[in-house]
């Protein structure tokens, strides 16, 4: 104790405080607060349950939804094709809302947040209900009742998504809702709202068998509500449903039915919904077969003509006409030969559903034969020969089939027998393919247009086909809505009524393949339960086992891995009794493939290996490996965790291969970024390899190969931009090699170096690259752990809060340390920097950072961006063809008159309009746009021809589809809608002349990133198009700040005739010694960027 406590322990109490009667006031004070607080919590709580009462009440005659809400009552729901009475007791319903909302703000609990949610719910405000739900569910995770009520707000959102295009949402919604109502019903099985939807919900994803089993368990666990009407009556309805698939000869004489009757309508729909060869139910094959075995019945023949005339006039197709006319007049003598004929193509289609297609072609041989030998030449070279050439290439005998397939092309087409022509198409568009002949995204394009065909001939079987390998190819390139939009569309197609068993089975192994890494788990599950029933019903031995595999591969994911093991082995095992050879080691390989996986998650690295190893050498047997990339990546990821760097260093090399020849496949830019953005690892555990063992060059040169390809290769050689009315895509002819870290020393400018950073998984590789020298520095930090502190620096820098700028300065000073400080020694203060980030600092305002001593990265160095070193290169050599600096011309636009209807809630900016006219003085030769001049067309037939181009305006980000961001102009007329400039309409744009692009708007710099290809954003499109140098900003920036930004920054550039990099270093350290100190913060002033390469302008 010191002296002072002393003192202070010495002094007294005023007398005052001793008194009985102040104890006694105290007393009743803290006493009036408790009961003040008990009654205020119980009066809460009986407001909370009053309100649900009113809730209750306002749809005691009719519930709003027909999912059931938690806690509500029994009422009807109503299905009314026209606008129906509404029996909602509004006054209740808002006696409701306001007692919830003023429960949930004064007092933000989980049962409050739950409570508000279910009015929301049933006023179908789904995104609000959804909003408060995972307030409520993060407070309380163990609720069943939220994530309940949390499925319906997902169930309901889905249900109402029914445009084609939003397809995808709806199946993601709906697989969603099934998630959150089985882990509902996991935390309490007896919950009987969770069990109900979860009902509903299977039926909207289109799994009749296991809708029906829900509601069978529904109605177990309720045995006497009035709810339970409701289920069995729904029960019923799809129990009367389920219609069995007709057989051949039942449609043979339903369509005759039809045609007796003249009935076009059922004659075609029966035509165009059963075209499945090998089930024998392609309606005019089947009538020729029975017209030969039933001793040419003529009113076969004349049903037979009155289909070929009904194809020949709904699709313009002659195929049956013509085959109805070879049959009318064949001589009797050939009879025999063509009974003979339909005999061998029978058994041919009974030898493929065994999967015995080597002895099935024999049989097709055979017929073509006989077809040839009674002068059949339609069948001939139709239906024999197809089969013949799909035998060979599902028996990897490819380049033999690619013939064939060739053959029936140029026959189908010159006849105009379109179906027929339509489906060879498929198998030999995919052949090509397999022998690299076309490439992955001209296939995509073709099946695009043959869906669009198939769909217009209205035929079921192969809308099914191209929807399901545009699917599949979709998932390959990682492309998610697009792949959901495809298998929703095709999930409802094979859920109509007796449609083909066996694609439905086929739509639903791969569909559920392809769902996988969507991870929406209660869907997967259901679809493999569902798929190995279906699989029960078919006469095909192959199906079991890729369900069974499916089966394996949901459970594996889920964690059962008992169960996982149980099924994979199973199929494993009976791999083993197909006949098919190909077919054999297919499935051999893929089961020992997927428990290789298995053990590979539970962390039995050793066995996985092994379960690989096995599956490679069933694969080096075969013509045609499958899988393949998978494989390799597998076994990669496998020996890196063992630890044995010398397999590591063969399988990176063979896994970089076959990626790399993906690259060349894959030419639609999304496509490509995505594929590689997922498969970034592999490019990581490369880098990571090389440098452990010391050799740093190479992975240098790794970490460039996977820096910003698609951009290089736009720069090096140029892209298509194709533009139709749903969308535009970028095409690349080819790929391009960047530079090796060798060719970029030689290349790059003597006053420039290159701090270029790798991010992986455990560290951050920061090199500092210059003509003279190389370092590399390693930083040990996990990714995740650099991702939250910059996801959390900016979070605070960008607030603009005065009160959180210490906080974000000690963050900034943390991230210094990390990604500055240790790489500082190495760099040399009198050269500019390009820096090119890695992942998430493609985010990170690097001149914001601030040193030990509060210096920010700023005052020390002169920085720009680049997205790779190979990048910068490029830019650098462009900028040096347009060096000319006195004579620039210069196009301004400021705060162009929007369209205020289409964008309500955006501001005038008047100091855009301000900032666009001052920077004019600085230009002899300037073109000023401003307000309702600043037109969309003004802007187009002007920024071409400026060497200079400054907009300061609006800038809409969209996120999900950056090629739909958009610089907002004005509109040239009251009526016309042209005043939102898309990136898809600046892309591919030729810049020859212009030099530097200013983006003075919101977050024009980087709107987001892939970990291969780096920034997204609209100056990456202005680098594209020629520009060498981009001025952007990084978040949404202050009008006011940015303004005298970009005065000072056109001042500095034209009248101190400063470069670029170094004007806009020096306007932003103008602003950082700023008077007003509000204009200090980083927020105001380090948003902005140079892109781009080096420039002496």
């Amino acid at each position: 104790m010191n002296d002072n406590s002393k003192i202070i322990s010495k002094k007294p109490f005023p007398q005052s405080f001793l008194s009985a009667a102040s104890i006694v006031l105290i007393s009743l004070i803290v006493l009036g607060l408790s009961f003040f607080l008990i009654w205020h919590f119980h009066f809460r709580q009986s407001e909370t349950e009053l309100a649900l009462t009113y809730l209750n009440n306002a749809y005691k005659l009719e519930r709003p939804l027909e999912s059931r809400i938690t806690n509500f009552d029994y009422a009807p729901v109503k299905n009314t094709r026209g606008d129906s009475q509404n029996n909602t007791d509004k006054i209740e319903l808002d006696r409701a809302e306001k007692l919830l909302l003023d429960a949930a703000a004064d007092n933000p609990t989980a049962e409050n947040l739950h409570s508000l949610s279910r009015v929301y719910l049933a006023k179908k405000e789904f995104d609000e209900a959804r909003k408060q739900l995972e307030k409520a569910a993060k407070l309380a995770p163990e609720n069943a009742q939220i994530l309940c009520d949390l499925g319906t707000a997902w169930a309901e959102t889905g249900k109402r998504t029914t445009a084609d295009e939003e397809r995808g949402k709806r199946l993601k919604a709906l697989a969603t809702s099934l998630d959150k109502y089985d882990a509902a019903l996991k935390l309490n099985p007896q919950l009987a709202e969770a069990s109900f939807n979860r009902a509903l919900s299977l039926e909207l994803l289109n799994l009749p068998s296991q809708t029906q089993a829900a509601w069978r368990k529904y109605l177990e666990l309720d045995k006497n509500s009035s709810w339970i009407k409701e289920a069995r009556r729904r029960l019923q309805i799809l129990e009367s449903q389920k219609t069995r698939e007709l057989s051949s000869d039942e449609l043979k004489t339903v369509f005759l039915n039809a045609f007796r009757q003249k009935n076009d309508e059922e004659a075609w729909r029966l035509l165009s919904q059963n075209r499945e060869l090998i089930t024998g139910k392609y309606l005019p094959q089947k009538l020729v077969m029975s017209f030969v075995e039933n001793g040419a019945n003529e009113e076969i023949l004349d049903a037979l003509k009155y289909l070929g005339e009904l194809e020949k006039t709904r699709n313009g197709d002659f195929f049956a006409a013509e085959l109805a006319e070879f049959y009318a007049t064949a001589p009797t003598a050939k009879f025999e030969l063509l009974k003979k004929a339909q005999t061998a193509m029978q058994n041919g289609y009974k030898l493929c559903e065994e999967g015995k297609f080597r002895q099935a072609a024999e049989q097709f041989t055979t017929a073509r034969k006989l077809f040839l030998q009674a002068e059949d030449y339609i069948e001939a070279n139709t239906v024999s020969q197809y089969f013949i050439a799909y035998c060979l290439y599902v028996t990897d005998q490819r380049s033999q089939a690619v013939e064939q397939f060739r053959r029936i092309d140029e026959f189908t087409k010159t006849k105009n027998y379109k179906w027929l022509n339509l489906m060879n198409f498929y198998w030999l568009t995919g052949a090509e393919e397999f022998l690299a002949e076309i490439s992955k995204t001209e296939v995509k394009n073709e099946y695009e247009k043959s869906l669009a065909q198939a769909q217009k001939m209205e035929d079921s079987y192969l809308t099914q086909q191209f929807l399901l390998n545009l699917a599949s190819r979709s998932d390959s390139v990682s492309q998610e809505s697009e792949k959901l939009s495809y298998l929703q569309k095709l999930f409802e197609i094979s859920n109509t009524p007796k449609a083909s068993l066996r694609q439905k089975v086929r739509n639903l192994g791969y569909g559920l393949e392809m769902l996988l890494d969507t991870h929406l788990d209660a869907f997967s599950q259901a679809v493999a339960v569902e798929t190995v029933e279906l699989t029960e019903q078919t006469n095909d031995n192959l199906f079991p086992i890729y369900a069974q595999i499916n089966a394996g591969v949901v459970h594996t994911q889920t964690g059962d891995f008992d169960e996982a093991r149980k099924w994979l082995l199973t199929a494993k095992q009976n791999a083993q009794t197909v006949s098919e050879e190909s077919e054999r080691k297919n499935l051999s390989a893929k089961s020992l493939l997927k428990l290789g996986h298995l053990e590979r998650k539970i962390g039995n690295f050793q066995q996985a290996a092994e379960d690989y190893d096995e599956a490679d050498k069933i694969l080096k047997t075969t013509a045609t490996p499958i899988f393949l990339y998978e494989l390799q990546k597998s076994r990669l990821l496998t020996f890196q965790a063992l630890g044995d760097d010398a397999e590591v260093e063969k399988q990176i090399s063979a896994v970089l291969n076959l990626a790399e020849k993906y690259r060349t496949q894959i030419l639609e830019e999304q496509e490509r970024n995505t594929f590689f953005n997922n498969e970034q690892t592999i490019y990581d555990i490369a880098v990571e390899h090389e440098f452990r063992q010391g050799r740093n060059d190479k992975a240098f040169d790794y970490a460039e190969i996977s820096n910003s390809r698609s951009l290089l290769d736009w720069l090096k050689k140029g892209a298509n931009v194709v533009r139709s009315q749903k969308k535009t895509e970028v095409l690349f002819d080819s790929s391009t090699k960047p530079y090796s870290l060798a060719e970029i020393r030689v290349e790059m400018p003597p006053n420039v170096q290159i701090l270029q950073y790798t991010v992986l998984e455990k560290r951050v590789l920061i090199w500092a690259i210059s003509k003279e020298n190389v370092a590399v520095v390693p930083v040990e930090i996990e990714s995740d752990v650099l991702r939250e502190k910059v996801e959390n620096y900016l979070k605070l820098l960008q607030s603009g809060d005065t009160d959180k700028q210490l906080e974000a300065q000690n963050l900034s000073a943390e991230l210094y340390n990390f990604l500055v400080n240790p790489i500082l020694p190495y760099l040399n203060r009198t050269k500019e920097i390009c820096l090119v980030p890695s992942k998430v600092l493609f985010y990170l305002p690097f001149a914001a950072l601030v040193s030990p001593n509060e210096t920010p990265f700023l005052q020390e160095f002169t920085i720009f961006y680049a997205p790779s070193a190979s990048v910068f290169i490029i830019c650098t050599e462009n900028a040096g063809n347009k060096s000319n600096f006195s004579d620039e011309t210069l196009l301004s636009v400021g705060n162009p008159t929007f369209d205020r209807e289409a964008f309500p809630d955006l501001p005038n900016l008047p100091a855009a309009e301000s900032e666009a006219r001052d920077i004019g003085k600085f230009y002899e030769n300037s073109t000023i746009l401003l307000a309702e001049d600043a037109t969309k067309e003004k802007f187009q037939a002007s920024f071409k021809n400026a060497d200079i181009v400054h907009f300061a305006g609006h800038y809409l980000v969209e996120n999900s589809s950056p090629l739909d961001s958009s610089l907002l102009l004005a509109k040239a007329a009251k009526n016309d809608e042209s005043g939102v400039l898309t990136n898809a309409e600046l892309v591919g744009e030729k810049l020859l002349r212009t030099k530097l692009v200013v983006l003075s708007a919101c977050q024009t710099g980087v709107e987001s990133y892939y970990k291969g290809e780096g920034l997204i954003g609209l100056s990456r499109s202005f680098l594209a198009s020629g520009a060498p140098l981009v001025v952007a900003s990084q978040w949404q920036v202050d009008s006011d700040a940015t303004a005298e930004l970009m005065k000072n920054f056109h001042r500095y550039r034209r009248q101190e005739k400063m470069p670029t990099a170094a004007a806009l270093r020096y306007a932003q350290i103008d602003m950082l010694k700023s008077d007003d100190s509000h204009f200090r913060m980083p927020y105001f002033w380090a948003a902005f960027a140079v892109f781009g390469g080096y420039t002496e302008f």
